[in-house]
């Protein structure tokens, strides 16, 4: 009489998707930028333009940074 092996119970696949790994960072960002926005205006009293002057150059120079990080990062790869 043989025996059965018994089948392990399968683990839920807990990794994320590109698609909910973008979710997640878009809501962080969201969050950050609400945060920047409130205390802009509650603690220094900045308006809606200032804090508008504020988010473009704030994510000009988020963008520069980007661009200069994945710069460095290529030149590693290819050399």
């Amino acid at each position: 009489m043989s025996k059965k092996k018994k089948r392990r119970k399968k683990r839920p696949d807990k990794r994320l998707t590109m698609a909910q790994c973008e979710k997640e960072i878009n809501d962080a960002l969201d969050t950050f930028e609400k945060a920047a926005l409130e205390a802009l205006h509650s603690e220094f009293g900045f308006g809606k333009k200032r804090q508008a002057r504020f988010m473009k150059a704030f994510k000009q120079k988020v963008y520069e940074i980007i661009v200069e990080e994945e710069k460095r990062r290529l030149q590693r790869v290819l050399s």
